[in-house]
């Protein structure tokens, strides 16, 4: 009768709460992996050398384009354990374009577009989001 009673609540409780939670999303993998990345596209800008802020007159500026997730995303560990380790609800990530990838993809200011690339932990001054992405082409913009 308990086994019976438990099995019960085992399978009732599917009805409930739990069964209504969407499934988890699958974290991202690093480089060499390619992933596709949704998000607001924006455009920042952060101090550099020499100061990094410190002194904002003399420190030069270092504007970059972010695409700015609703949902935060986790990685999974590497290929280089020591800079691609695990990171959760991360909700920024800084892209890496040269001057004909800022030109494409100006116009899609503001908003929601879907890029294509490779990942990369963040790992110098110049890295201003704990994720970067390599952009290798935009899928779709909304």
């Amino acid at each position: 009768m308990i086994m019976i009673s438990l099995l019960y609540l085992l399978i009732g409780s599917l009805d409930g709460p739990l069964a209504q939670r969407p499934a988890p999303q699958a974290c991202l993998r690093y480089e060499p992996d390619t992933t596709a990345v949704t998000g607001v596209l924006t455009r920042r800008m952060f101090y550099g050398p020499p100061g990094y802020g410190e002194d904002p007159k003399h420190d030069s500026k270092e504007p970059g384009f972010y695409l700015e997730l609703s949902k935060g995303v986790c990685t999974v560990v590497g290929k280089y354990a020591d800079l691609d380790v695990p990171k959760s609800d991360v909700r920024s990530i800084q892209l890496v374009l040269d001057a004909a990838g800022y030109k494409r993809l100006r116009p899609s200011l503001g908003k929601t577009i879907t890029l294509r690339g490779t990942l990369f932990a963040s790992h110098t001054g110049h890295h201003h989001a704990e994720l970067l992405l390599t952009v290798l082409r935009p899928s779709s913009a909304r």
